[in-house]
Formats: C-alpha cells, sequence, structure tokens
C-alpha cells in the first residue's frame, strides 16, 4: 500500500481496540473511517466478594489488556493492590503486561499469546491453585474453560460491559457511511458481523472488499448472512492488516 491507496476502510472496533490498525493506515496513508459500534463501560462491583476472590487466589491472569484496564480502575489506589501485587499475575496479552508494570504490579507475560502456554508455565512453577480472573459481562474467553479442563478453580468476575452507540450517534455513523464510498470492510469479530450489518444494512447493495478477522467471522458471515469473504486473517490486528496488502 501507499499513498496512491483508493479505497477507503470501514472499521468499527471499540476504540481501545483499534490502536494498532489506525495506527498502520496512518503510516501507509490509508483512508479509514472509524465508526465504533462497541464501547466497554464499568460496572458496579461487590466489594466482598471482590476481596473473597483476591485473597483466596494463588494467581490473577488477564486475557486481554481491556480486563487489565478496568480491574486496575477499581483497585489501584485501595488496600486491594497490596494483595494484587502479592499474587502471581499473568497474561496472554503483552499489552496486558505493559498496563500492569505501569501500575507497579510485576506481571508475567510467557512470550506467546496462545492460552495453552500460558498455563504450561504455569504448571512449570507448580503454581495450579485457584485463579482470579478479571473480565467483562460478555465472556467469551479460553482461559477459564483451560483451567477448569485442568480442574484449576478459577473465580471469574465480571468488571465491565459492553455498550452499542447511541441513536444520535448511530445516525452520525449511518450519515457517514452513506456520504462515503466503501471499499473495504472489515468484520474484526464474530460479534461484529450481525452488528455492522445491522446498523449499515446498505453495504451489501456497495458490493466492497470484505476483510475477516478469522475463520470463524468468515463462517458466520457466510452462514447468517451468505456473505462471502474476500480475505481472512489470523485472528490478530498486525493479521487483519496484512490482509489489505494488494487491495
Amino acid at each position: 500500500m501507499s499513498a496512491s491507496t483508493s479505497f477507503t476502510i470501514l472499521l468499527t472496533s471499540a476504540k481501545e481496540d483499534s490502536e494498532y490498525f489506525l495506527e498502520q493506515a496512518a503510516e501507509e496513508d490509508v483512508e479509514t473511517i472509524h465508526l465504533p459500534l462497541e464501547k466497554y463501560v464499568p460496572v458496579e462491583t461487590d466489594h466482598e466478594k471482590l476481596v473473597d476472590g483476591l485473597e483466596s487466589a494463588e494467581n490473577i491472569i488477564y486475557g486481554h489488556k481491556r480486563n487489565a484496564v478496568f480491574f486496575l480502575q477499581h483497585v489501584h489506589n485501595t488496600d486491594f493492590m497490596e494483595i494484587v501485587t502479592d499474587r502471581v499475575n499473568l497474561t496472554t496479552d503483552p499489552r496486558a503486561a505493559d498496563v500492569l508494570e505501569e501500575h507497579g504490579i510485576p506481571a508475567i507475560y510467557p512470550g506467546s499469546p496462545e492460552p495453552i502456554k500460558m498455563l504450561e508455565f504455569l504448571m512449570r512453577l507448580r503454581r495450579l491453585g485457584p485463579v482470579f480472573y478479571p473480565c467483562g459481562a460478555q465472556k467469551q474467553e479460553e482461559v477459564p474453560g483451560l483451567l477448569t479442563e485442568l480442574e484449576i478453580e478459577v473465580d471469574e468476575q465480571i468488571f465491565y460491559e459492553m455498550e452499542g452507540p447511541s441513536e444520535e450517534e448511530l445516525e452520525l455513523h449511518q450519515n457517514q457511511v452513506a456520504n462515503n464510498d466503501i471499499g473495504v470492510v472489515i468484520f474484526h469479530s464474530r460479534r461484529s458481523v450481525n452488528r455492522t450489518l445491522a446498523a449499515f444494512p446498505d453495504l451489501k447493495k456497495t458490493s466492497p472488499t470484505i476483510v475477516a478477522g478469522d475463520k470463524a467471522v468468515a463462517q458466520k458471515l457466510l452462514d447468517d448472512h451468505e456473505i462471502e469473504a474476500d480475505r481472512t486473517a489470523e485472528g490478530d490486528w498486525e493479521s487483519i492488516f496484512k490482509q489489505l496488502k494488494g487491495l
């Protein structure tokens, strides 16, 4: 891609999930319309349940940067921080490790985003005790299931939930799409498929190039909407951006 790139990309992921892609798009001078259809907000937390969970845990595991961010919003500058720093803090997301370190919490990233690598690391450390797992209301993460399969006690506690745009925001988004020639639509997740097509029903008529975030996203597009992905990435933002090469 170069400054001569002629297509315009539609991206609907949450702001905090889109940083890498937008930075790369700016560097490559690729026109991107970023219209988030996902917004994450904190939820009220049961303090007694939180304390019990942290005190009972041997390890705290973060499967996503967002899990660390919302968890630390709740516990930073409180007595909970001492408990947190006394635990082994592990993550499958190097960005989450950076967030933890910024808050003075020693973090371990085993060097791979694959959950099984983190579990292998736990086994080597012989740290197979109870796990505290901060997460969101839309729990679709692999780690808790793997822990349960290994009969490791895991306490999933919710610190945030996802909201869609307001009616006013959605109307503004729809106007932007209507007033631009969208050449590429990125469906970054399975969840984004229904959200994006519901928000912008006329997209099908313009026949844009479809980039699916991974094989599961491509399958959902085909099964639910009879849309075949033109390109399919490998589940991360770097591979999604690479799919734009040559367009």
